[in-house]
């Protein structure tokens, strides 16, 4: 529970923030919450995408990545379904391609911000 505090705290502040941001009545945003990045899980940013999720553009993720050393990064994506390029996870800003790899359709990173590690 000590964990997914954190992140469902940022997910509420990113909806008010959405909420306050002018959009047409018909447009409905997506907002995934995801613990990883890449790697296979259900939970991986990677496991969201068209096919299966139901994606679409210019949907939001936050993702709660935790590196090996046991620090902790949450991260700010947006779906780009034009997009083409490859999954980089090494350096900022990051690019996931979903599972399926799709023709088109990419995870892009919007920022970054370091946290401590679990405690």
């Amino acid at each position: 529970m000590k964990r997914c505090l954190p992140m469902l705290l940022l997910a509420l502040i990113l909806t008010a923030a959405l909420a306050v941001h002018c959009v047409p009545a018909a447009t409905v945003y997506k907002l995934w919450i995801c613990d990883g990045l890449t790697g296979g899980s259900a939970t991986d940013l990677d496991a969201i995408h068209s096919g299966t999720s139901g994606v679409a553009a210019d949907a939001l993720a936050i993702v709660q990545n935790i590196g090996a050393s046991g620090t902790s990064e949450v991260l700010f994506f947006y779906y780009s379904s034009g997009a083409t390029d490859t999954e980089n996870t090494a350096t900022h800003p990051y690019t996931v391609v979903p599972d399926d790899l799709p023709a088109n359709g990419v995870w892009k990173e919007l920022s970054g911000v370091s946290a401590f590690g679990p405690q």
